[in-house]
């Protein structure tokens, strides 16, 4: 599936993001979480590259691509 370029607007069916976050013993966090929450309850870790965005059915349409100096998030959408 082709994706979008990278953007700062985040998509009205963007409502969550699915934790990324990868430990020493081979596992990803994988907790999924409200879009207002910027940092994972279940982890600590603070939102970052290839965390995943999901809609509302918890299905993946995107990734986090940058996080910029600023804290702003850029976000790769699928089409």
């Amino acid at each position: 599936m082709p994706k979008s370029a990278p953007t700062t607007t985040i998509r009205d069916d963007h409502k969550y993001w699915k934790c990324q976050q990868f430990f020493i013993n081979d596992k990803t966090c994988n907790e999924r979480n409200e879009l207002s929450e910027k940092q994972c309850p279940a982890c600590g870790s603070k939102r970052d590259v290839n965390d995943e965005a999901l809609d509302v059915y918890m299905r993946k349409i995107g990734t986090l691509f940058k996080t910029d100096a600023n804290g702003t998030e850029w976000w790769q959408y699928n089409s």
